[in-house]
C-alpha cells in the first residue's frame, strides 16, 4: 500500500501468488518495484516494508535508485552484517537500532 506522509492510502497491490512470467528479480523486489512504478518521481520518497521485503539485495536496489527505504529484517537476509544478537536487542529500548 502506498500512502502519502499524512497517512492517506493512494495505491494498493494485493498478492495473488507469483505470477507465471519471470522478472529476474525475487518477489519481494518484484512487487515493491510494481508499487513503485506508480509514483510519478520515486526520489522524493520513503519507503518502509516489514521483513517480509526487505534484504539486502532490495536495498541496494533501491539505494542504487536514489529511493530511500527502512525496514525490519530477518536473521536469514543480512549476509555478513554484523548486528547485535536477539538476546541483546530484547533488553535495549526499543527505539535503538542493531548495529555493531
Amino acid at each position: 500500500m502506498l500512502c502519502s506522509s499524512s497517512g492517506y492510502p493512494y495505491a494498493m497491490e494485493i498478492y495473488f501468488g507469483r505470477k507465471n512470467e519471470s522478472s529476474g528479480m525475487t518477489l519481494s523486489e518484484d512487487f515493491v518495484t510494481q508499487l513503485l512504478s506508480k509514483i510519478e518521481d520515486p526520489s522524493r520518497h520513503e519507503i518502509y516494508f516489514d521483513n517480509l521485503f526487505t534484504s539486502y539485495s532490495s536495498l541496494n536496489k533501491l539505494a542504487d535508485t536514489i529511493i530511500r527505504s527502512t525496514g525490519t529484517v530477518r536473521s536469514n537476509r543480512i549476509r555478513q552484517c554484523t548486528l547485535l544478537g536477539n538476546n541483546t536487542l530484547t533488553q535495549r529500548d526499543q527505539r535503538s537500532i542493531g548495529l555493531q
